[in-house]
């Protein structure tokens, strides 16, 4: 289904699931800020569930423990904002048969998908690469940051079928249903003129302009993390995404090293405490 951007998707789809003002939607932290207003727009609440800053992964028994009667879907980013960490193919796996056993939904953001590196086979560039993930997973693409489409504003999402969702007696309804009739009567759409443009990013010389793009983006960011490597300090990412998420020295706050980096080299970052409670300490 064609939407003006992953964000209005999100929301929508957040709304559609958030039928109580009870209603919680999980997520790992650090995490894309704005996953806490989209769930209060729907007029739900965000539960977060710190990663292992080790790895930043996330421990599903912690994960366990956070779902509750409320609880209407995890949200899973991969490549990850703000760490650039990946999920590699077994630790999806077991999201996914997690989802399964207990009759839950995988909101999946792969909006830096497109970053991903082909050589490496245990990274897959969508959920639904895993088997069973078409019974317990919708995914959301966007056409933002594999080409530049900030302003133009184009995503999609992928709605299998075989998903299935509480109704409002008990029963189990199909959630493609759900948005088909969401899609048809609440919603204008997208562009024409910017659909024609999301679909020529698939021509071979749309797929050539995004490759090289992409390449450039991540040279900058190889750059950047060697820079930090060499002084010392921990850092992640720059490998399937663009960024690098850095370990702030000497114990320092994310703010406080903000200030001195702006102040002493003229270098902006993002101070990692705006991104849920595992980012303080670290910066974008």
């Amino acid at each position: 289904f064609i939407c003006c951007g992953a964000a209005p998707g999100l929301i929508a789809i957040m709304r559609a699931l958030a039928a109580t003002p009870e209603a919680e939607f999980v997520a790992i932290a650090p995490f894309f800020p704005e996953y806490r207003p989209f769930a209060k727009a729907a007029g739900g609440n965000l539960v977060v569930v710190p990663a292992d800053t080790e790895h930043f992964q996330v421990n599903l028994k912690a994960l366990e423990q956070a779902i509750t009667p409320h609880t209407q879907a995890v949200i899973v980013n991969s490549p990850n904002n703000p760490t650039g960490t990946v999920l590699h193919r077994d630790a999806l796996a077991a999201w996914v048969d997690y989802a399964r056993r207990h009759g839950a939904l995988i909101i999946y953001d792969a909006a830096y998908e497109a970053f991903i590196k082909d050589a490496d086979s245990d990274v897959p560039h969508s959920i639904f690469e895993i088997p069973g993930a078409e019974e317990v997973a919708v995914e959301f693409r966007s056409f933002s940051k594999t080409a530049g489409f900030t302003g133009l504003r184009c995503a999609f999402t992928a709605i299998p079928a075989a998903v299935t969702i509480p109704g409002p007696d008990g029963s189990r309804i199909r959630l493609q249903d759900m948005w088909k009739r969401r899609q048809s009567t609440k919603y204008n759409g997208c562009p024409y003129i910017v659909q024609r443009a999301a679909e020529a990013v698939y021509s071979p010389e749309g797929q050539e302009q995004v490759r090289a793009t992409i390449a450039a983006y991540m040279a900058n960011a190889a750059r950047i993390r060697s820079g930090i490597e060499a002084m010392g300090l921990a850092c992640y990412g720059g490998i399937h995404a663009p960024y690098i998420w850095v370990k702030t020295p000497d114990g320092m706050g994310s703010w406080e090293f903000f200030d001195l980096l702006l102040s002493r080299t003229s270098l902006v970052c993002t101070p990692g405490a705006g991104f849920g409670p595992s980012g303080e300490g670290y910066v974008r």
